[in-house]
């Protein structure tokens, strides 16, 4: 979840103009996005969200997108068959993905998601898997 100073830093930000975001991320763009995130139920969610905000990958928003690929990864795996479906279409999706399994997600779901990739992983998903379970041991500080 995105905390309430995030939040408060976003909203000033945007109110004053200031741009620490992509160009091609407006204003009206990124309060959109940061609204959605409380949204975000699941991996076609994301998705939707990804198509239609991508240039806006950036501050806040980034980390409330960096805990949800983390917990929906440590807390939902059952849902990995629906992601592999998703980023089979779409690369630019897997690298997005990818990407927000970062450091800055919760360490305990940082430490489930790479468990699940390595332990419990459909053979259909073992590319992804590989790939989530690097990218987790990369965000851990001790994995």
């Amino acid at each position: 979840m995105i905390t309430l100073l995030s939040r408060i830093t976003l909203s000033v930000a945007v109110v004053l103009g200031v741009s620490a975001r992509a160009p091609d991320c407006s204003d009206s763009k990124a309060l959109a996005a940061e609204r959605g995130l409380d949204d975000l139920k699941t991996w076609a969610d994301l998705h939707a969200t990804f198509r239609k905000f991508q240039g806006c990958d950036d501050g806040a928003i980034a980390e409330g997108w960096d805990d949800f690929v983390a917990r929906m990864l440590a807390r939902n795996w059952r849902t990995i068959a629906e992601l592999q479906r998703l980023v089979a279409r779409d690369s630019g999706f897997r690298l997005f993905v990818m990407r927000h399994i970062s450091e800055t997600a919760d360490d305990n779901d940082l430490r489930q998601a790479l468990s699940n990739a390595r332990d419990h992983c459909p053979r259909s998903a073992r590319r992804l898997c590989v790939q989530i379970a690097a990218a987790a041991r990369n965000a851990l500080p001790n994995p």
